[in-house]
């Protein structure tokens, strides 16, 4: 599951705030494919950090902002600015300013139980295009909802 909220933060107590998007993953379904400019450690080593209340930044974000890994990026929380350390810098090309943080930490910071995307695999064979309209069908007049493949 995938949470998208936009917020503001900082990199220190004095600094001037700016926006950022806060994306909470319950799984990085990347995992070794998901490619790091500088990480603590390999793949699931940084993973374990961010579980623990880590975050990732982009590139753009790190490179704008002077940010390294290790670095702390204080974010305003419903709970008040709470500081979080950096355990990698993703590669990616969203111009925008995107944290990545645990589903479980963002939890414990924010009082939002909705839920913004879900990522569904099929097993080999299945008929994408079928499953897709099955779901359509099924949800239809449930919830405004947007089902696409991604293949």
């Amino acid at each position: 599951t995938t949470r998208g909220v936009d917020v503001i933060a900082r990199t220190a107590p004095d600094a001037e705030i700016f926006p950022i998007r806060l994306v909470a993953l319950s799984d990085d379904l990347a995992g070794p494919d998901r490619r790091y400019r500088s990480a603590v450690g390999d793949w699931q080593q940084t993973w374990q950090a961010v579980r623990e209340g880590g975050v990732l930044v982009n590139e753009p974000m790190a490179n704008r902002l002077n940010l390294r890994v290790g670095d702390t990026l204080r974010v305003q929380t419903d709970r008040g600015e709470e500081a979080f350390p950096i355990a990698g810098i993703t590669v990616d090309f969203d111009v925008r300013s995107v944290v990545f943080m645990d589903d479980a930490v963002y939890r414990q910071w924010y009082d939002d139980p909705l839920i913004s995307a879900i990522a569904l695999f099929v097993a080999p064979g299945v008929d994408v295009d079928s499953t897709v309209q099955a779901i359509r069908a099924d949800l239809a007049g449930e919830q405004e909802l947007l089902v696409r493949s991604n293949r």
